[in-house]
């Protein structure tokens, strides 16, 4: 079958270039018909025969992948995460608006385009990530507080419109998220 093929493939390029391969990490998803039904599944392919369950990931290239994924609850894990990382930020404040931009487009948003190449941010992920960069951007204290959801508090400092406009026609030059995600779909 297949499996026998793919196996076949991955020992001629093992003996080629004198890699090995991990046999316990491997991991399968089964899809179509075979995770339907679960029967006549390929045996030895991974360790176990413990095929991925569903709501479940594996990870191919960075790419989270799984039968019914629930990728609202997969991208608030990654915002967690996120948010544990910029709340450790030590005085926010000594920073101008180019600075604390400069954290948030590198830092905050950078931390998830990654996955906007291939996975959709739902709304609701966005909304707490733009939360928490307008309290960076626009507090005169910035605090992140790691253990809730966004941020609340900050008062614009430049009208909201005017923000998004480069420095030198006046605005702050702050990226809108929201449209940022739009444009990688």
């Amino acid at each position: 079958g297949d499996s026998e093929h793919a196996q076949d493939l991955l020992d001629v390029w093992f003996n080629a270039t004198t890699m090995a391969e991990n046999y316990k990490k491997r991991e399968g998803m089964l899809i179509g018909p075979w995770n339907k039904t679960r029967i006549g599944t390929p045996t030895g392919v991974i360790e176990g025969d413990k095929w991925l369950e569903d709501g479940k990931y594996i990870r191919a290239l960075g790419a989270p992948l799984g039968n019914d994924l629930d990728e609202e609850a997969w991208y608030m894990s990654r915002y967690r995460v996120v948010k544990n990382r910029i709340g450790q930020w030590p005085k926010l404040r000594r920073h101008s608006i180019t600075g604390r931009n400069m954290l948030v487009q590198a830092i905050l948003y950078g931390s998830f385009r990654f996955w906007l190449y291939f996975m959709v941010m739902p709304l609701s992920v966005i909304k707490l990530i733009e939360q928490d960069a307008k309290q960076i951007l626009g507090a005169t204290e910035p605090r992140i507080a790691t253990n809730e959801m966004g941020s609340e508090g900050a008062r614009r400092w430049i009208a909201e419109a005017a923000s998004y406009l480069p420095t030198k026609k006046g605005g702050a030059g702050i990226m809108h998220w929201e449209s940022h995600c739009e444009a990688f779909y």
